[in-house]
């Protein structure tokens, strides 16, 4: 079962998130996982769409990687802070959003 969500494929249901919710559960050994509820399946966002605009502060995040927005550079590249950028490292560089999902950490505070 693949768990992306594909543009030509039907639209996802309940049944098609509590199964890849099961997968991760057991593929990651997963304690806990949350479900956002007004999370609306039927109008689910394409790979280049985002929660929100970019800005310095905001955070992009994907499965298994996140980091903090600092400057905008050209396009969908970023300055960075990156707090896992591999063997233990952590870094400020440029990095492209594409694919990301841009949230603000502060939102709702």
């Amino acid at each position: 079962m693949s768990c992306e969500i594909d543009d030509d494929a039907e639209d996802p249901t309940i049944d098609w998130v509590l199964d890849c919710a099961g997968d991760a559960v057991v593929r990651f050994g997963l304690n806990v996982l949350i479900i956002d509820p007004w999370n609306e399946l039927e109008h689910h966002r394409r790979r280049d769409e985002s929660l929100a605009a970019p800005a310095p502060g905001m955070v992009a995040a994907r499965r298994g990687h996140v980091f903090v927005l600092k400057r905008h550079l050209h396009g969908n590249t970023w300055l960075v802070h990156d707090s896992n950028s591999g063997h233990g490292k952590t870094r400020i560089h440029p990095r492209s959003i594409a694919g990301f999902t841009i949230v603000d950490p502060r939102a709702g505070t």
